[in-house]
């Protein structure tokens, strides 16, 4: 019976990266990556971050699309960037390639940045990458 388990969520694992990596292929085959950022989200637009998030979770983008994100900078064991409201957060995984975690701005800081899609090819997720100076901090709000 513990095998018939284990066969069964190795079986789950592999359709499911599978079925990311048929999704990012075939968008990669379909069109070049364009200039124009994918996707604009506002400060504040938490539909527009949510549905966002779960494309990127479905691996919906094709790698080296470009977004532009005003949101809420989360620091915790990574970043995310996302929406809030009320007490409910949304993002999505982003990393600064040209700075440490520790120069990152400050928890819940208000940015804006023009990042890229990137893929794990190895675990088979996506999640934004930028450089520091593509990321605008707003003092005080």
């Amino acid at each position: 019976m513990k095998m018939i388990l284990k066969a069964a969520l190795i079986l789950t694992a592999a359709l499911s990266i599978a079925a990311c990596s048929k999704k990012s292929g075939s968008q990669e085959a379909s069109a070049a990556v364009s200039s124009e950022p994918a996707v604009e989200i506002a400060f504040g637009d938490y539909g527009a971050m949510e549905a966002f998030a779960g494309k990127m979770q479905n691996g919906e983008f094709k790698e080296g699309q470009t977004v532009k994100i005003d949101g809420e900078l989360s620091v915790f064991m990574s970043a995310s960037i996302g929406q809030r409201n009320d007490d409910n957060f949304i993002g999505t995984t982003i990393e600064f390639e040209d700075i440490s975690q520790d120069e990152y701005p400050e928890d819940g800081s208000h940015v804006k940045v023009t990042a890229t899609v990137k893929k794990n090819k190895e675990y088979g997720f996506c999640y934004l990458t930028a450089k520091s100076s593509d990321m605008t901090v707003f003092d005080g709000e």
